[in-house]
C-alpha cells in the first residue's frame, strides 16, 4: 500500500481534479498491467498493489519499481497546476527465502518466515541487500543523466566555438525568433 496526499503550492491540502498512476521498472518502462490507472480524487489516496500488480518481469528482474502519480490542481494562483511524484521500491521473492518453489501458496510462505527466526533475519538481509542494489541503481541513472547533460553542453560548446555563423548562429536566431514570435501571438 502507498499513500499519497496532495498539497498546494502553499502546502495546504487540495484535491486534485484527477489522479492517475502507473507503475514502471526504476529505468521508467512501464509494466504493461498496470498502465495509466485512475483513481477516485481525494486530498489523500491510498493504491493496493498485490499479487498480478507486482509482477518480477524476468528471471533476472531485479525487483526495482517505482508507482508514478500525475494529477493537476485548482489554486488561486492558476488551473490545472500539475502534481507529479513518484514511490520507489523493490520486490523480494519470499519464496528464495524459504527454498520453496512457486507452487507453494504465499501465505504459508510468509507463516513460515514469520515463525522462523532465522528466515527473518535472512528476509531483512536480502531487504538491505535490496536497498544498497537500489541506491547504486539510482546512483547509476543519475550518472547516465549527467552523461547526457555534458554531451549536449559539448555539442553546445562546440556549436558556438564554431568559425562557421549558421553553426554558431542558428540557436541564438530561434531564440529570437521564438521571443518574437510570443510579442506578436499574445501582443499584437
Amino acid at each position: 500500500m502507498i499513500t499519497a496526499s496532495f498539497k498546494d503550492e502553499n502546502g495546504q491540502p487540495v484535491t486534485p481534479n484527477g489522479i492517475n498512476w502507473t507503475l514502471t521498472d526504476i529505468w521508467g518502462n512501464v509494466i504493461t498491467n498496470c498502465s495509466s490507472e485512475t483513481l477516485t480524487t481525494a486530498q489523500s489516496v491510498t493504491v493496493v498493489l498485490s499479487g498480478e500488480d507486482l509482477p518480477l518481469q524476468s528471471f533476472d528482474d531485479d525487483g526495482y519499481q517505482a508507482l508514478l502519480i500525475n494529477c493537476t490542481y485548482d489554486s488561486i494562483a492558476d488551473s490545472r497546476l500539475p502534481i507529479k511524484d513518484e514511490a520507489r521500491f523493490s520486490l523480494q521473492d519470499l519464496w528464495t527465502v524459504t527454498g520453496d518453489n512457486d507452487s507453494v501458496p504465499i501465505d504459508q510462505v510468509a507463516q513460515k518466515i514469520q515463525q522462523n527466526p532465522a528466515l527473518m533475519v535472512e528476509l531483512q538481509r536480502l531487504a538491505v541487500e535490496r536497498e544498497i542494489g537500489l541506491a547504486r541503481a539510482e546512483a547509476e541513472k543519475a550518472k547516465a543523466d549527467t552523461e547526457r547533460v555534458r554531451a549536449v553542453n559539448a555539442t553546445m560548446s562546440a556549436e558556438s566555438k564554431s568559425e562557421k555563423w549558421p553553426q554558431y548562429a542558428w540557436r541564438p536566431f530561434n531564440g529570437f525568433l521564438f521571443g518574437l514570435a510570443i510579442v506578436l501571438i499574445y501582443f499584437v
